[in-house]
């Protein structure tokens, strides 16, 4: 599916919306980068790695 530029920000403005309309918890902004990354970025996924390739610091 070959989406423009224009079309890909309307979807993931449909998206969003959607998203904050239900009644249910959200995904933060953090949450929801490292989501994509691991849908969209080859493996392997470590939690070291996200968490250097995102600039935060990981988990204890």
């Amino acid at each position: 599916m070959d989406l423009k530029p224009l079309d890909a920000l309307k979807l993931w403005h449909d998206v969003v919306l959607d998203t904050v309309r239900r009644d249910v918890p959200d995904l933060s902004a953090r949450q929801l980068a490292i989501l994509l990354t691991v849908y969209l970025e080859p493996p392997p996924h470590t939690v070291r790695g996200l968490a250097s390739k995102l600039d935060v610091s990981k988990p204890a």
